[in-house]
């Protein structure tokens, strides 16, 4: 997406092939520097002003070669759910 146009109860993506697509909703997945939520904010005269929690986020990908000689691993990935990791203070 090359940029997205925020209008007050109707959301506009405008990709690089001009193509646009009206919505009901919008999914902001584009990072703590959101250009979206940012956009969405002022259209409805709000500042973009993020609070930081103290908290971290990471994502990675290992090749599946790299698990494969885990049996435990092996099936994590076999099946088809998500795994979450979360804990308070760091700890």
């Amino acid at each position: 997406m090359a940029q997205a146009t925020v209008l007050t109860g109707l959301s506009i993506r405008r990709y690089v092939s001009d193509e646009e697509l009206s919505t009901d909703f919008v999914i902001a997945a584009d990072g703590t520097k959101s250009t979206v939520r940012r956009q969405m904010a002022l259209a409805s005269g709000f500042k973009h002003q993020p609070i930081p929690t103290g908290d971290a986020a990471y994502r990675l990908l290992i090749p599946r070669a790299e698990i494969e000689h885990d049996p435990v691993l092996l099936q994590m990935l076999e099946q088809n759910v998500a795994v979450r990791y979360m804990s308070l203070g760091g700890t």
